[in-house]
Order: structure tokens, then C-alpha cells, then sequence
């Protein structure tokens, strides 16, 4: 603000400076020597100005070329994601799912060793603290809410669950329609849910509050086009805006807070049906990153669905059957793949 200032004063004494010198070319007996002094004035003025200009915060930031002449903003990624730790999840076969906001305490659901669909809470050792039997474990079905509370979808796909230190209350019931997903805004409390409808075979984002009242359909866009075939995992960016992979539609839908449609992505392969979207999750610099389970790779993109980098690939890092992945409070990378293994990633710069 200081420096604004400033800024303003400088460019009222060349304004000054100015109308002295239409005065005196006006005057009968020039004063020649006066003239130059007064253009010269003007000039240091306006050499000072432009260089409060160029440091003001009020002016845009600067961008460095490319080695092709390019414009880029500086990189807020490592280029290499450094590998920090890894757990394994006791029983645990394939992860389809990770959520948290802390690292201490993870909520990871899969497939058992047996093949039964299990949601365990575990620690950042990987030594578990809680087990639900009876969730969906599917796609990303269970969240974590503002206050810490878990919630969950019941095997059935119709009941979204609230387990509290009281016990487990059922918020959300559907009828005829299929859910495959729910998210709890961090920013509103709101919950997502992504719904299947077979009826129509179609998609669709409802919005609740957070007790469980109907609030919006997220459903069509354009002329009345389908913005969703089978949404499975959900996220929400900094700015409000709701991310969701779908993987009947072989794409990562965007929308604004409000439900209008923004874009999509439908990954780096020439083939497009190639790209298999599933977990999904975003940073705090509004990078969204998306696992591509066809290829094993993990997609940073920006927050208007502009891909940056290849995070991670299957060949570096023995990403096998990745699906699910999360960033915790110290932004860490979490990624879930078989046997139960979750690797952690430091992946930003020092934020």
C-alpha cells in the first residue's frame, strides 16, 4: 500500500511538472534555461515511476522464458517426486480408496485377502485401529467430514452412513438410484454423492447439506448433454470447484461450486478409451492429481485441467493396480496399490 502510494505521488508531480511547461512556452520572454530543466525533471520522474511500476505488488508477476522462447510460471512441483516411507495394510489386497486429513489417521477400503470388502482405519505405521465390515469398498465411497466424522456407504449402494463416537446413523438414503461415491466438502460441510441411475444409464452429483438434505442435482449441461455416465471418486479444489472421475465416460469432469460444467480431461493416450480415471484429489496450490489405472500413472494437472507431468508411472515405481490416493495436512502424496501397500511421496516444493 506504501508503495502505491508512493506511486501515485510521482505521477501527480509529473502532471505538475507538465502544466509548467505549457505555461512557460506561452510566456513572451522564454525562459530557455528553465524549459530544459523542468523536461529533464520530467524525465528522472518518469525513469523513477516506471521503476516503482515494475517492483509494485500491484504489477503483474513476472514469467521467464523457456529455452524455446516460451512463457512458463515457475514450477511449484518436484520434477522427480521424492519417496518418503511406505506401509503395508494388515489383510488387505487391493486398495481402491484412501482418505484423511491427518497422517496419523487414514481411512483405507478395499478388497480383503479373501476377497471381501473391508474399510480399516489405520495409523502412519499402518497398524490398525478400526475395522467396518459392512462398507461399499468399491470406487471412493467413504469420507471424512469438517469435524472428523466418517462417513460411509453401506453395501447396497443406497445408504450413506455417519459413524460419530455415539455410534452410526444413517443421513442419506436413495431409492432407485445407485450411489457410487461421496465426498464431504471442506469448505462447506456439504456432502457429494455420485449416482449411478440404471433407468436412464446416466450419472449425476447430488448435493446435501450436512444433515442430509437434498440441496442441488449436478446432472446436464449444454443443450441438456450428460455431464456424468458412472461418477466414482470425488474431490473438491480450493476455489469450490468439484472434480470427478468417470470411468464409463473415460474422463475427469470439472464443474464449478455452482454445478456449471468447466471442462474435462481425458488423459495423454492417442486413445482415449485408454485412460481409466479413478482416485482423485487436489493440493494446496489447486493441482489436481488423478491415478490412471490402465497405465499405472499418476497425472498432475493444474486446476483448469491442464496436464503438468506424469507424477509417477508403474515402471518407476511399481504402481501395481493403483486406484486410490490422498495428501495429507504436511501435503504428502499417499498411494494405495496391491497387497496393501500405500507409498508416501513428497511431491512439492517446500510449501
Amino acid at each position: 500500500m506504501k508503495m502505491q502510494e508512493e506511486l501515485e505521488i510521482k505521477k501527480e508531480a509529473i502532471n505538475k511538472r507538465e502544466e509548467d511547461c505549457l505555461q512557460l512556452h506561452h510566456l513572451r520572454a522564454v525562459d530557455r534555461e528553465a524549459i530544459e530543466t523542468c523536461l529533464t525533471s520530467i524525465k528522472e520522474l518518469q525513469e523513477r515511476v516506471k521503476k516503482l511500476e515494475e517492483t509494485s505488488d500491484c504489477s503483474p508477476p513476472k514469467r521467464k522464458k523457456t529455452s524455446k522462447g516460451e512463457l512458463s510460471s515457475e514450477l511449484l512441483y518436484l520434477k522427480s517426486p521424492v519417496f518418503e516411507s511406505s506401509m503395508d495394510v494388515p489383510d488387505m489386497l487391493f486398495i481402491h480408496h484412501i482418505t484423511g486429513i491427518k497422517s496419523d489417521s487414514l481411512w483405507v477400503g478395499g478388497h480383503s485377502n479373501t476377497g471381501k470388502q473391508i474399510l480399516k482405519q489405520v495409523d502412519s505405521s499402518g497398524n490398525v485401529m478400526k475395522t467396518i465390515n459392512d462398507a461399499f469398498c468399491e470406487y471412493g465411497s467413504f469420507a471424512i467430514t469438517q469435524n472428523g466424522e466418517l462417513l460411509y456407504l453401506e453395501v447396497g449402494n443406497t445408504k450413506v452412513q455417519k459413524k460419530t463416537p455415539d455410534g452410526t446413523t444413517t443421513i442419506i438414503t436413495t431409492s432407485g438410484e445407485n450411489i457410487k461415491c461421496i465426498f464431504s466438502s471442506q469448505i462447506t460441510g456439504d456432502i457429494l454423492v455420485g449416482v449411478y441411475i440404471a433407468r436412464s444409464s446416466a450419472g449425476k452429483l447430488t448435493r446435501y447439506d450436512k444433515t442430509g438434505a437434498k440441496i442441488q442435482d449436478i446432472q446436464v449441461y449444454k443443450q441438456g448433454q450428460a455431464l456424468y455416465s458412472n461418477p466414482t471418486y470425488i474431490a473438491e479444489n480450493k476455489n469450490g470447484d468439484i472434480v470427478t472421475a468417470d470411468s464409463s465416460k473415460h474422463k475427469v469432469v470439472l464443474v464449478d461450486r455452482s454445478g456449471e460444467y468447466r471442462g474435462d480431461y481425458k488423459g495423454q493416450s492417442p486413445n482415449k478409451r485408454e485412460f481409466d480415471p479413478h482416485g482423485v484429489c487436489t493440493d494446496v496450490h489447486g493441482h489436481i492429481i488423478v491415478v490412471d489405472y490402465t497405465s499405472g500413472s499418476i497425472h498432475l494437472l493444474d486446476q483448469d485441467l491442464k496436464f503438468l507431468t506424469l507424477l509417477l508411472t508403474k515402471t518407476k515405481e511399481d504402481l501395481k493396480s493403483a486406484k486410490g490416493l490422498c495428501v495429507d495436512e504436511k501435503h504428502n502424496l499417499y498411494v494405495g496399490s496391491e497387497n496393501g501397500r500405500i507409498n508416501v511421496y513428497k511431491y512439492l516444493k517446500d510449501v
